[in-house]
């Protein structure tokens, strides 16, 4: 037989058997975990840099395989290992960085319900101060979170609580003391006989009879602050009798914990 034909028959064998030679088993399995995390949404989102190392790596590898350096290959299929550890572990973070904030939102809601559900509370609590306090005689505003104290409160040209009054107080004390986050700004008010600058004083001087009898009852001083008015902003004509009792009252202006006090627009009724 021709001795070149022989030769060639040789290399051709080696050759086929190399082509045929199966991938060693670490190689194949980082090649598998490499292109199974490169399809995952997640690690794509949050951990590009390390996959791109990895598919390097695993490239590198086969490389190295295919022209028989075995230890080169070994070491790039073990930084390959190492770059999918670290996207597994930066994946694993992001997850728990979502639950954290989803526990967050869900917190936030239910913070939230709560407060709700306490002005809800306080409201319909308010609703009924107000209604006893119209039984005992005292005409209350719309506005919400103004209670008006009786037209019986003083007597004419006097800020001194007259006794029957005290039990109106006494009300407004009980719902300061159930609502220790709530601040009451106290309005005095006068009818229009004598001077401005008499009525204005007056009126703070009752506003301040009842801040006291509020702070004899318990409620913390530093939760009450008091305002005088004078005739201004009357409830009622000051031309009579009945109109001018009215018009000697207090109004308390409550106010949560994060609301501030507005004072109200000065207006005269004759």
């Amino acid at each position: 037989m021709n001795k070149s034909l022989i030769a060639l028959g040789i290399a051709t064998a080696v050759v086929s058997g190399c082509a045929t030679t199966e991938m060693p088993k670490p190689l194949a399995e980082v090649e598998d975990q490499y292109q199974a995390m490169s399809r995952n949404d997640l690690v794509n989102r949050h951990a590009t840099v390390p996959l791109r190392a990895a598919g390097d790596s695993v490239s590198e590898a086969k490389t190295a395989w295919q022209e028989g350096n075995e230890t080169d290959m070994e070491h790039q299929v073990y930084l390959a290992q190492k770059m999918l550890g670290v996207a597994k572990y930066e994946v694993d973070i992001a997850k728990m960085e979502a639950q954290f904030e989803n526990a967050d939102m869900v917190r936030a809601g239910l913070v939230l319900q709560d407060k709700n559900s306490e002005l809800a509370q306080n409201q319909q609590e308010l609703k009924m101060l107000k209604k006893e306090l119209e039984k005992m005689g005292s005409k209350q505003s719309a506005d919400t979170n103004v209670l008006t104290l009786g037209d019986v409160l003083f007597a004419f040209d006097d800020h001194e609580l007259q006794p029957g009054a005290k039990p109106t107080v006494k009300k407004l004390a009980d719902f300061l003391s159930a609502h220790e986050n709530t601040k009451a700004v106290i309005e005095g008010y006068t009818d229009s006989l004598g001077s401005e600058a008499y009525n204005l004083e007056l009126s703070k001087k009752r506003a301040r009879s009842i801040q006291n009898v509020l702070i004899n009852s318990g409620v913390a001083s530093d939760r009450i602050s008091v305002k005088g008015y004078g005739e201004s902003n009357p409830v009622a004509s000051n031309d009579t009798l009945a109109g001018r009792q009215h018009n000697r009252r207090v109004e308390v202006v409550l106010l949560g914990k994060n609301e501030a006090y507005e004072s109200p627009t000065v207006a005269s009724m004759n």
